[in-house]
């Protein structure tokens, strides 16, 4: 009975995590017919970027709670203000986290640069499981990198993350540093994706 039992729940806790992929599955899809069809408009604010961050990095650390990665996270308590989309900034940063936990190997940097005109939020991570032409096409609809760790993405959400950057007037780019073949470690190249905004002086009404 008790053995009956274990399997049971095995059973129950692989179909939930199955129909959580699949939800997901479902959302990026709907996410991405519309902004390719063109009739997904942002609701457009002054919002603080570094809060959004902050919670979504709360909210969802369940991607970068992995063996041997260490995070180091650098996001200032003052707030920065962006015209955009507090729902669509919170999808771009878990496409983002949920990228690094499918290619990180054993560091990931999250910090946040201010200038006077601009914001810019950085991923940082180590990698084995990606080459440069492999990442020069991560943005690309329904690209899929066979060595990644989880299989279960539809490789769109890089797509919608871009797109939906670019409906907030901001980029969203990749670089890759491979490393010299002299080095002790030339196996690891390090990618950083950089998520560059537009700030505003204050929000409005205040």
């Amino acid at each position: 009975y008790l053995e009956q039992n274990e399997e049971l729940k095995e059973t129950l806790k692989i179909i939930e995590h199955k129909a959580e992929t699949m939800k997901s599955l479902v959302t990026q899809f709907y996410e991405f017919s519309r902004l390719n069809a063109g009739d997904y408009k942002l609701k457009l604010d002054n919002v603080d970027i570094s809060r959004i961050l902050r919670e979504s990095l709360v909210g969802n650390y369940q991607f970068l709670e992995q063996p041997n990665l260490k995070v180091d996270i650098d996001i200032p308590e003052h707030p920065i203000w962006v015209i955009g989309e507090e729902a669509g900034l919170e999808r771009i940063f878990l496409n983002l986290m949920q990228n690094a936990g499918r290619y990180a190997d054993t560091s990931l940097n999250i910090m946040v640069r201010e200038t006077e005109k601009n914001v810019t939020i950085s991923f940082i991570n180590d990698t084995t499981r990606l080459s440069e032409e492999e990442a020069s096409h991560l943005f690309d609809r329904f690209y899929m990198q066979d060595s990644s760790r989880n299989q279960e993405g539809t490789g769109l959400g890089l797509t919608v993350a871009k797109s939906l950057t670019e409906e907030m007037d901001g980029t969203l780019e990749v670089h890759m540093d491979v490393p010299d073949l002299s080095e002790i470690d030339s196996d690891k190249s390090i990618v950083s994706f950089e998520l560059c905004m537009p700030v505003v002086k204050k929000q409005t009404g205040m």
